[in-house]
C-alpha cells in the first residue's frame, strides 16, 4: 500500500496473440483453405514419407 505517493501508471500490455492470429497476419483464409486441402490430399493418398514418420505396427501387449 502506498502512503502519500502517486499511484504508479499501469504498464500497457499487448493483447495475447494466438497461433491463429499470427497465421491470419501472413495468409488469407482462402490461402489457408488451399494449403489445408493440399495437405489433406497428401495424407489421404498415403504420400507421407514413412521413413520420416514411421507408424508403429507393433500390437500393444
Amino acid at each position: 500500500m502506498l502512503l502519500d505517493g502517486d499511484v504508479p501508471e499501469e504498464k500497457k500490455t499487448k493483447p495475447t496473440r494466438t497461433h491463429w492470429d499470427m497465421l491470419m497476419e501472413r495468409r488469407t483464409r482462402e490461402e489457408l483453405e488451399e494449403v489445408l486441402a493440399e495437405r489433406l490430399a497428401v495424407l489421404r493418398s498415403g504420400g507421407m514419407n514413412l521413413a520420416v514418420h514411421p507408424r508403429d505396427t507393433r500390437k500393444s501387449a
